[in-house]
């Protein structure tokens, strides 16, 4: 069955479901011990469904060529097991709608300027922090997705975005500390220079940290933990 005829299905089903067609490309841009490491290129792509039946929430995920008639039966079975649903799928003519969004610092998916970033950041933290070791990596990608349901929505919607993350390790008398920062978006200059300090601050202060005396502690867990 093709693509084409997957979404038609979806739009002639009885039941409220939508389909959620989604291709991923990526690059990154990985450093480690204040060197780049290497610089990768990934597709990812799938596809899901999510359906109201018998007045329950039911969805199954899978690849591109899984079948979609093996996707409906799935998330048919699976809502006997899931929340009653307590929303509508909103109802639209059928007209395709197209939707840009794009991270705000980010004007292109650029490869050379996530690459500038991670230069910047190993160079930065190697001459504040020269005992330690920078690694993290920089992610720049985009996703073109597509949303059909049986109620007339046909969204197609491309997404650009850009994320980095640093992890830095100080070895210490045969131990490892480490501290590790992540952000979602591509920083801007003003944005840069506060995570780089932040950074500093939370090492210098780290290398001082007290030791906890012997003996007994409460601890507390958050509730999804406990689940």
């Amino acid at each position: 069955m093709s693509i084409k005829q997957e979404m038609d299905q979806i739009r002639s089903h009885a039941e409220p479901v939508e389909l959620m067609l989604s291709n991923r490309y990526l690059r990154e841009i990985n450093f480690q011990d204040n060197k780049l490491k290497d610089i990768q290129s990934k597709e990812v792509s799938g596809k899901a469904v999510r359906m109201i039946h018998e007045g329950r929430i039911g969805s199954a995920p899978g690849g591109l060529q899984t079948s979609s008639d093996w996707l409906l039966a799935t998330a048919a079975k699976l809502a006997k097991y899931g929340r009653k649903a307590s929303f509508e799928l909103p109802e639209r003519d059928g007209t395709m709608v197209e939707v840009t969004n794009s991270d705000p610092n980010l004007k292109e998916v650029d490869l050379v300027a996530a690459r500038q970033l991670a230069e910047t950041i190993i160079e930065r933290l190697g001459k504040e922090l020269p005992e330690w070791s920078v690694g993290g990596g920089v992610t720049v990608g985009e996703a073109i997705n597509r949303l059909v349901t049986s109620r007339g929505v046909d969204f197609r919607f491309q997404e650009r975005a850009a994320g980095f993350y640093i992890n830095i390790t100080l070895p210490r008398e045969g131990d490892l500390l480490e501290l590790y920062t992540g952000r979602s978006f591509f920083p801007d200059e003003p944005t840069m220079d506060a995570v780089i300090e932040d950074v500093v601050w939370r090492a210098k202060n780290a290398e001082t940290v007290a030791e906890m005396p012997e003996g007994e502690y409460p601890l507390l867990l958050h509730p999804e933990a406990l689940a």
